[in-house]
């Protein structure tokens, strides 16, 4: 999926979630669901999206991984955006940050920082877009994600060119 091969990556899923299945391997599980979601949001299926974020989500829920139920939600979070029911993308931002607040997590929290300020800015919430927005610049940058200091930083011109105008 990462180098853009996005019918192999489907492919790689499919086989990897039987095998999962049929051998009752619930981390994987876990990740391929996600993998699979992720997949889905890149093609712009928003409901098969939800479908899979959903079906990991309950298996997070199940085995009681709060870090995975987070990324659930963040994903869930990003099928909404694309339907552009923002509201319920920043719900699940929320609630996603609080489930793993003072856990640790840095570069998931910072991730999800990053959507929900890029949720606010698209409801034209500037402001607290912008004050998220710095937070998760400084976590992303004392914890060298160097691609969330990038992504954050293409934000951060956004929310300076709004502004001039």
């Amino acid at each position: 999926l990462l180098l853009g091969r996005v019918n192999e990556a489907q492919q790689s899923v499919a086989q990897g979630i039987k095998i999962a299945e049929a051998y009752d391997l619930l981390a994987a599980l876990l990740h391929l669901y996600s993998t699979k979601g992720e997949i889905y949001l890149q093609l712009g299926q928003w409901s098969e999206a939800e479908e899979s974020f959903h079906s990991g989500l309950a298996l997070a829920e199940e085995l009681g991984s709060l870090e995975r139920q987070a990324g659930y939600r963040g994903g869930l979070a990003l099928a909404a955006r694309g339907k552009k029911d923002f509201d319920t993308a920043r719900q699940l931002l929320e609630e996603a940050l609080a489930l793993i607040a003072e856990q640790g997590y840095w570069h998931l929290r910072t991730r999800l920082q990053l959507w929900l300020a890029e949720t606010l800015f698209e409801q034209a919430r500037y402001d607290e877009a912008g004050q998220l927005l710095h937070e998760a610049m400084e976590i992303a940058r004392s914890q060298q994600r160097t691609l969330l200091v990038e992504q954050g930083e293409s934000l951060h011109a956004k929310l300076l060119s709004v502004r001039e105008k």
